[in-house]
């Protein structure tokens, strides 16, 4: 697919490991992009390696990020005029309970700031995230399939969403012979 941007990660833990599976992954296409994720497994920021790579022309893309001080030190790191993504996982956010629209908001500001950077809302879970990343201005989502399956829906309104769940209730019951009074 030369015509659109792919990423692929390291899979190293290590900055040596993972600056040597980067020059592999970007030497595969002018479209790649390497991700990396923001730290080490022992909680070592990757900056110093996001911007050792950077600094060597290889377009990356920073993964893994939660908060905005991550989204800060990538795209600090990044070497000015290059190409690059920040990927704050969102979903995973909102699934500790956390809003991910303020981090989303301050991401994409932030990587505005700085020519040629992407923010990414990954890790999404329902439709409406879809929305969500567009009146914020994201750049990228990534959504999976079971998220796209649910698009036909979109538009719907409130009542016959209503109309169809009681309509799929009442199919439930039918079908499994259910009755509450004897008959």
């Amino acid at each position: 697919i030369p015509d659109l941007p792919l990423s692929f990660e390291v899979f190293g833990d290590d900055f040596d490991t993972m600056e040597k599976e980067a020059k592999v992954i970007s030497a595969l296409g002018k479209n790649v992009f390497v991700k990396i994720p923001i730290m080490l497994t022992d909680g070592t920021s990757t900056a110093p390696l996001i911007k050792k790579l950077s600094e060597q022309g290889i377009q990356l893309n920073v993964t893994a990020i939660f908060t905005v001080g991550q989204v800060r030190a990538a795209v600090n790191a990044f070497k000015p005029g290059t190409k690059n993504i920040v990927s704050v996982f969102a979903g995973r956010l909102g699934d500790s309970g956390i809003d991910p629209i303020p981090v989303m908001r301050k991401t994409v500001k932030i990587c505005r700031s700085k020519k040629g950077t992407m923010s990414l809302w990954a890790s999404t879970r329902e439709l409406f995230n879809i929305v969500e990343a567009d009146r914020i201005g994201c750049d990228i989502i990534t959504v999976p399939n079971s998220v796209l399956a649910k698009i036909p829906g979109m538009g719907k309104t409130a009542m016959q969403g209503s109309v169809d769940t009681v309509t799929t209730f009442a199919k439930d019951i039918k079908d499994l012979g259910f009755s509450i009074l004897s008959k």
